[in-house]
């Protein structure tokens, strides 16, 4: 009987260290694989023996000889009289005789807690151990799941940390590091069974990713590169290449699945296809069946699918790759602290079991006590091998990045003072990046409407602009180099700082040099609503919407200012609530105020209510006066400057209002004016700059949509 109990928990404990994933050669896996050989030896020799020791002494061997005792005494008691013991074991008569006296004792014992054999004792040993570590594992992370508690006394699964405060916000994920997945263009390398072995890589050649925080309106797929496929025959390795991007035209209309995830797996059933009828792949003796080989789960058994056929490597890889961009995961802050906690609850909850105990009498205790200890002795054996893993993880986010590029925004008047226009000159008309910085020019500041623009451009038309700015990421490294060099207290003239990061390391990285130094910080968070959910692979969405954004919440707080600073915060009714219960917790002296924000007035369709507005909560210290009020006319002429609201109801266009199609006088970058109400037949496709040197801003778009 215990065999199967250990079986069913090994099982558990190859999940939990991911043995199925021993063929992955990257990350992690690669440090996990250097100690696959001793987990393995202890999961499969160490923890039988660890067992059956702990509980091979003489408080067990108390319970398997009062089972023995109770049949001894049976069988006296029916040679003295035949029907003394009923067919259900209830003493009927001789209850007055010393043995009867002693078989009643110890028969109501066994009635309210049953005397087990070593072998029962020792499947309660890996019963527990399952049930414990499996109520928190799931798919690679370890969480508190939602369960019910079936206790008699209602006893609940899991303990909240507590301290006595008045109100305390707890979340499943709120010691825990939730990573965003976004795109991760991480290597993927895996080893296919040969000897010597195969590697495959999965190689990104391109991707497009969203920008500036819109949306693309594009579903993007991993499509394949067939005829980029490439064999390392140095390193043994196969390299697929793939493309990360939107469908074009042809491609969209030669995927016959409707739905995104359909479409995706029928381009994935097709790179395997490609790969498996490469030129290269067919080249290399037994490589093909290499990648054919079926994949094995922790167990050893061959992984099927819903057909019952066995799924091949390469399979299983590319879908493996695909899925890691559609879901979340978490790395705990500290897992070790965590479950030994968790684990001391669930023995108290679940292993002790005093009613049990007391019913048994202080005879029985010790053995009780000694399947405690072996539950509690072997589970922080695992608890220490899985925080060793998690911890490398932890550390290797908490890590501050490298940074892989730094450019500056100049303007034209410093590099005059340097005495680099000339050579500005021959860049901006000799190079290829001279070229992107004048397109660049073009498209932002409308430079070939200025007078005297001509290409080639000439070094006393710059001169004229002062105050154009130059982006150093189209120039070489030695002239940026050289404009630095020259730049007076170049931190202190710096005006602004612009980072393209995953948030929370940007956070890091700058954290020191701006710590409680900003005055006023804005965040605009994921609302995580129904239509737009952050992604999540449990249950818990709002969990791990606040695992993301506090911990980044928490860091932009130390950039603050003391006493002055101001945090304001854009959400809607989606995570309004938690979020301020979050903010008291994590400052709970700071004043947090919510105000409404109007921006949409025909609203929102819901099922019972449309919603007109979002919310903007500010947070700062109420000693002072950090939020001026605003000095404004008695009758100000107050008009939007461009609607600027998107979507496919249309009614942000010139069409639905044209009495809103007007130029904006702007002088000095003031403005000075409106115009009137344009002709229908009017179309302009820029802003016009006049003689006087007004400029008319007309609501076009960067598409050049005219909008309202």
């Amino acid at each position: 009987m215990p065999e199967k109990s250990l079986e069913k928990f090994q099982s558990l404990l190859r999940e939990l260290f991911q043995f199925e994933h021993g063929d992955l050669n990257f990350g992690i896996y690669r440090i996990m694989n250097l100690r696959r050989t001793q987990m393995e030896r202890w999961i499969n020799e160490e923890l039988p023996k660890r067992a059956e020791a702990a509980l091979r002494t003489p408080a067990i061997s108390v319970e398997s000889e009062l089972a023995s005792r109770l049949a001894d005494l049976r069988q006296k008691l029916v040679a003295v009289q035949a029907d003394a013991i009923d067919p259900d074991g209830r003493l009927v008569k001789l209850q007055d005789s010393d043995l009867g006296k002693e078989y009643q004792r110890i028969w109501e014992q066994q009635r309210s807690a049953p005397a087990k054999t070593p072998e029962e004792i020792e499947s309660d040993l890996y019963n527990h151990l399952y049930a414990f570590f499996s109520r928190y594992y799931d798919r690679g992370d370890f969480i508190s799941q939602r369960r019910y508690s079936f206790a008699r006394d209602g006893r609940d699964t899991y303990a909240v940390p507590y301290s006595g405060e008045e109100v305390i916000l707890h979340w499943a994920n709120k010691d825990q590091y939730y990573i965003k997945t976004g795109e991760r263009f991480s290597r993927y390398e895996w080893q296919a069974p040969a000897q010597p072995p195969i590697n495959v890589r999965f190689e990104l050649t391109e991707a497009t990713v969203e920008r500036d925080n819109q949306k693309t309106e594009k579903e993007r797929f991993y499509v394949p590169v067939p005829d980029a496929i490439a064999w390392d025959e140095q390193t043994r390795t196969l390299i697929l290449p793939f493309q990360f991007r939107s469908l074009t035209e042809g491609e969209s209309a030669a995927v016959t699945a409707k739905q995104n995830a359909a479409r995706q797996e029928e381009l994935l059933a097709r790179a395997q296809e490609a790969v498996l009828k490469s030129k290269v792949v067919t080249a290399v003796p037994g490589l093909t069946t290499a990648l054919l080989a079926p994949k094995k789960d922790a167990q050893g058994h061959e992984v099927l699918d819903k057909n019952d056929r066995p799924i091949p490597l390469i399979e299983h890889h590319l879908r493996r790759r695909v899925a890691e961009n559609t879901a979340d995961y978490f790395i705990h802050k500290n897992l070790g602290r965590f479950l030994s906690g968790e684990l001391d609850y669930y023995i108290k909850s679940d292993v002790l079991g005093l009613d049990a105990m007391f019913a048994a009498g202080t005879l029985r205790a010790p053995a009780h006590f000694q399947l405690v200890q072996a539950v509690r002795d072997l589970g922080h054996d695992i608890i220490d091998f899985l925080a060793q893993f998690e911890n490398f993880q932890k550390a290797l986010f908490e890590k501050r990045k490298f940074v892989t590029e730094c450019h500056w925004c100049i303007t034209l008047d410093w590099v005059e003072k340097a005495a680099l226009l000339d050579h500005l000159t021959k860049l901006l008309n000799s190079t290829d990046g001279g070229r992107k910085q004048i397109d660049e020019w073009k498209r932002l500041f409308a430079i070939q409407d200025v007078a005297g623009f001509a290409e080639p451009i000439t070094s006393e038309f710059l001169r004229g602009q002062q105050f154009v700015m130059l982006d150093t990421k189209f120039l070489p490294s030695d002239f940026t180099d050289n404009l630095l060099a020259t730049l007076p207290a170049l931190e202190e003239n710096t005006s602004g700082l612009l980072i393209h990061s995953e948030n929370f390391h940007a956070l890091t990285l700058i954290g020191e040099r701006y710590r409680e130094s900003l005055k006023s910080i804005y965040i605009d968070p994921p609302f995580n609503t129904e239509s737009n959910a952050i992604l999540y692979k449990n249950a818990y969405r709002h969990s791990s919407w606040l695992a993301l954004v506090i911990p980044r919440l928490a860091l932009s707080m130390q950039l603050e200012q003391p006493r002055v600073g101001v945090h304001t915060i854009a959400i809607d009714d989606a995570e309004k609530d938690r979020l301020a219960l979050a903010i008291g917790e994590l400052v709970p002296n700071r004043d947090i105020i919510t105000v409404t924000v109007v921006h949409n007035p025909s609203g929102t369709m819901g099922t019972n209510f449309s919603a007109t507005n979002e919310y903007a909560v500010f947070v700062f210290d109420d000693e002072r006066q950090v939020i001026a009020k605003e000095e404004r006319l008695d009758d100000p002429d107050i008009r939007d400057l461009m609607n600027t609201a998107k979507g496919t109801a249309g009614n942000y266009l010139r069409s639905t209002g044209k009495t809103c199609f007007y130029p904006i006088y702007v002088s000095d970058m003031k403005v000075v004016g409106f115009g009137p109400v344009c002709p229908d037949d009017f179309h302009p496709t820029r802003n016009v700059k006049r003689s006087d040197g007004v400029v008319e801003v007309y609501p076009i778009d960067s598409a050049r949509v005219e909008r309202k």
